[in-house]
């Protein structure tokens, strides 16, 4: 199942949080990277075990393969779609909804690595800032793309 692929993708790269945290966004966190639970967003204190964890990842993989299936026209293989799934999960909708990657994909051009890396950055201090581990994400789900089925 396609939504099981991400999960585990998304495992791979989240990785677990017992108790609420501020990501390098500063945006409240739980578990494998969720940021809302029920429509409402996460706060400080709140705790869950791992498998509720997972239960909300699954709920999320579903919700934003959903995005990715509305706002990309052409039928992703299950590969693209797990990569470009992941990489909206990371960035956002709004973010992936003004993306040259998005526009490339609709076009239905070739998609390069260049078009994930980009989203590499995090702000610190105000300013951007190249962040390894986001670069290893994005290499990653790029290869993921790219691998036949």
């Amino acid at each position: 199942m396609i939504t099981e692929k991400l999960v585990k993708l998304l495992i791979e790269f989240e990785g677990f949080r017992r108790f609420a945290y501020l990501d390098q966004s500063y945006i409240w966190t739980i578990g494998y990277g969720t940021t809302r639970i029920y429509g409402m967003p996460v706060t400080e204190g709140m705790e869950i075990n791992e498998p509720v964890g997972r239960i909300f990842l699954s709920h999320d993989c579903t919700y934003y393969m959903e995005i990715v299936k509305k706002l990309v026209y052409p039928i992703l293989t299950e590969n693209q779609l797990v990569a470009v799934s992941s990489l909206v999960y990371n960035i956002g909708e709004n973010n992936f909804k003004t993306s040259t990657l998005l526009t490339e994909l609709n076009a239905g051009r070739e998609i390069h690595k260049g078009y994930f890396t980009r989203f590499n950055k995090i702000r610190i201090g105000g300013v951007l800032e190249v962040s390894k581990g986001l670069t290893y994400r994005r290499t990653r789900e790029f290869e993921v793309f790219s691998k036949s089925e």
